[in-house]
């Protein structure tokens, strides 16, 4: 179809359109858009679209819904006798100041023209689809034939024509406006079969988008998975050689002149030598035309004419019937009109301007294809061209929902992170694009954070649209697509093997956490995993399922390293539990809302409530120290909550975080996180803390003794209180201070060593 010769397209289009004939301007004809139409245009060029980009996808709409009604008329515009394109595709080219979008789809008639590029109200694939419906044909992938889609084209452009062709009439029409209250229709010459033609006349303001890489970023953002191949065409330059028309030495590549040379050797033909044209090789030439005289013979075994000589075979030469030139009479090929040699010329290099295609939209729309049908190469083609990402996926999620609202739901599992999603702040986190018909919306969907754990597609025929299809209207449908992609990526996660999931949770972790913290998604509580006192990447059905008999509590550690919780006082006392360990940053967010788990609640044992199996000491030993006590109390300050006395075993001293506090690896963690974010000029609260002293433990005696001596207890005190901060996951504030500290005990104890010993002399 001659609408695919782009390369005449902005030519063709300028000459309808600017140098007019005297009968073709007398047969043009000046329209008025309708009073509403002339009220909206300013709001639709203004106001209706949040950008310049959606021009673009518009009209390659517009394309799509042209081919999908040819595709529904072509066996009866075929029984009419009507030539109809087997292969429906469009075109998008820019030039230096237009971009022309073209389809071989139905075209339209001069009152087409009229009717739905005049008149706002008129949408074309509204009636059509009603046509349609009547004689029960499947059109409702429709997207929106020339109504407001198309003024979108005034975004970027001054003026616009539209040269089109219906399959069953023999005039060619072209529209004309410069959107400013009027357009022409007039009758151009017939170039296509049938199809439509858009030249849009850039603004000056506009001119980045007549660049190929800003149009193909468009093409594959929101129309990457039309139906209909999308040709991108642009002219580019390229280096090829020419031959000058001027004779070159063969072997030399040397110019050479009108003289008679020998066409064997490129030699100038000695006259004076009686034609030879070297004394060497003694050969004869032809002194009027320079060739070579060959003596020949038949070959005895081929029966062909050989060279006497050199036994090479000899090629005639016969003159061609249609061009009248001499040519080679096995290859065909032209040769030097009166040697017969076959010609040298010389070539040079030059830079030429050419059309080159290159189709954007190679990938199939996957979500809409029955998932038996759709093979592991197709789905990783796929992904990585929807996610960017070089590696494969881990696991896919293909299903079809059917219901008031139908969606195709097709969901990937990455292998690793795109960002981080605390650090990378401003990133966009998700990336689940919607698509209605095949048509990108929109990516921002209002999902859950820890939603970046997948990449994929959501797709429905039935989502309300606002005028320009940019948003979604009503809350009930997004609340509705929230919940689909939320259960379907439950699904996804739930349906990997343990290999998969393993591997995906060692990336993806803290998605799963926040998911359980944040959203309450109970679903994906068996889907954490942690390491314990005795193994390790388990979930908490298993660890609920070996719990002791009698125990109704599930023991966890909170630390920032598994180095650190393993060395800490507190599972000493839990030796015969499995304790979980956790070590990750989002443990201390997750257990801010996770209290339990399946009836057994959820224990810190480093916390304030759980109780050391036989800790507890008699009323009288409490009375006894309640001197030490408030001494101890009154010495730490506001540091601590209260003081506990303790059977402890060999442990001196516990300092634990009340139930409502920041526990120690809290403090770590928003620690670092002031000192990364240095616009962050906050101090956080540090928690008060609960001190548990073992009664029986000889420091204890020792810090009794020094109950009267103000100095001395102080001093003693700090350290252990210090020492027993930092056994228990605690960071120290001042690390010189307390190294400070310790040489300065470690003085005051020799000190008195050395008075005991002169005392004990005298």
């Amino acid at each position: 179809m001659s609408v695919e010769n782009t390369a005449n397209i902005e030519q063709s289009a300028t000459t309808h359109g600017e140098n007019k004939t005297e009968e073709t301007e007398q047969a043009k004809e000046t329209y008025s858009y309708d009073v509403e139409m002339t009220n909206l245009m300013s709001i639709i060029i203004n106001s209706m679209y949040s950008s310049k980009d959606y021009f673009l996808r518009e009209l390659i709409s517009n394309c799509s819904d042209a081919c999908d009604k040819l595709n529904a008329l072509r066996q009866d515009l075929r029984d009419k006798g009507v030539n109809v394109d087997m292969q429906l595709k469009m075109n998008v080219t820019p030039t230096d100041d237009t971009i022309t979008v073209c389809d071989n789809g139905i075209g339209m008639t001069k009152d087409d023209l009229v009717k739905f590029l005049g008149c706002v109200a008129n949408s074309g694939t509204r009636k059509f689809r009603e046509a349609v419906k009547s004689a029960k044909a499947s059109v409702d992938d429709l997207i929106g034939q020339f109504g407001l889609g198309f003024y979108a084209s005034f975004l970027v452009a001054d003026k616009v024509q539209v040269v089109t062709k219906y399959p069953t009439e023999d005039k060619q029409y072209m529209w004309t406006s410069s959107g400013l209250g009027h357009y022409t229709v007039e009758e151009v010459p017939v170039d296509m079969e049938h199809g439509t033609r858009v030249v849009l006349h850039i603004k000056e303001s506009c001119r980045e988008f007549v660049k190929k890489e800003k149009v193909k970023e468009l093409i594959k953002k929101y129309s990457m998975f039309i139906g209909y191949p999308i040709i991108l065409r642009t002219l580019e330059e390229k280096e090829v050689e020419e031959e000058t028309g001027e004779g070159v030495d063969k072997e030399t590549g040397e110019k050479v002149t009108d003289e008679e040379v020998d066409k064997e050797t490129g030699e100038k033909v000695n006259e004076e030598t009686d034609g030879k044209v070297n004394e060497e090789t003694d050969e004869k030439v032809d002194k009027e035309t320079g060739e070579k005289v060959i003596d020949k013979v038949t070959d005895e075994e081929t029966g062909e004419e050989v060279d006497k000589e050199t036994g090479e075979k000899v090629i005639d030469k016969v003159t061609d019937e249609e061009t009248g030139e001499k040519v080679d009479q096995e290859t065909g090929e032209k040769v030097d009109q009166e040697t017969g040699e076959k010609e040298h010329k010389e070539k040079v290099k030059k830079m030429v301007k050419e059309w080159k295609d290159e189709q954007i939209n190679k990938e199939k729309p996957l979500w809409t294809m029955n998932p038996k049908d759709v093979t592991k190469e197709m789905y990783t083609s796929f992904y990585k061209t929807i996610s960017n990402d070089w590696d494969d996926y881990l696991a896919v999620k293909h299903s079809h929902l059917e219901g008031s609202i139908s969606f195709d739901v097709l969901l990937f599992a990455p292998k690793r992170p795109k960002f981080n999603m605390f650090s990378d702040k401003g990133a966009k986190k998700h990336q689940v694009r919607l698509y209605c018909n095949s048509v990108f919306v929109t990516d921002e969907l209002d999902l859950p954070d820890w939603m970046h754990c997948v990449v994929g597609v959501i797709s429905s025929r039935d989502l309300p649209m606002n005028v320009s299809r940019e948003f979604l209207q009503g809350k009930n449908t997004k609340k509705l697509i929230k919940k689909t992609l939320t259960k379907k990526t439950v699904e996804l996660l739930k349906e990997m093997n343990k290999e998969t999931y393993d591997q995906f949770y060692g990336e993806f972790s803290s998605a799963i956490k926040l998911a359980v913290r944040d959203d309450n998604e109970q679903a994906l509580e068996p889907l954490l995993r942690f390491n314990t006192s005795k193994r390790e990447s388990i979930g908490l059905d298993e660890y609920v399922k070996d719990m002791k008999e009698g125990q109704n509590k599930i023991y966890v550690i909170t630390g920032t390293t598994k180095e650190e919780v393993v060395k800490s006082p507190f599972l000493e006392y839990f030796k015969d539990y499995e304790v979980i360990f956790m070590i990750d940053s989002m443990d201390e967010y997750l257990l801010q809302r996770f209290r339990s788990y399946k009836g057994n609640d959820v224990i810190k044992i480093n916390q304030e409530g759980v109780e050391i199996p036989n800790a507890e000491v008699s009323k009288e030993m409490q009375d006894e120290l309640k001197t030490l006590k408030e001494k101890i109390e009154g010495a730490l300050g506001d540091t601590i909550e209260r003081v506990e006395f303790l059977n402890l075993g060999d442990k001196h001293m516990l300092v634990r975080s009340p139930k409502y506090s920041i526990s120690p690896a809290m403090e770590k963690i928003l620690a670092a996180q002031v000192a990364i974010d240095k616009s962050n000029m906050f101090m956080f609260p540090k928690g008060k803390k609960i001190v548990q002293i073992n009664v029986s433990h000889p420091l204890t005696f020792k810090l009794n003794s020094l109950v009267n001596d103000d100095s001395a207890f102080t001093k003693l005190l700090n350290l252990l209180f210090r020492v027993a901060c930092v056994q228990c996951g605690y960071s120290l504030d001042d690390p010189v201070g307390f190294a400070d500290m310790v040489i300065d005990t470690l003085l005051s104890g020799k000190e008195e060593t050395k008075v005991v010993e002169e005392e004990e002399v005298h």
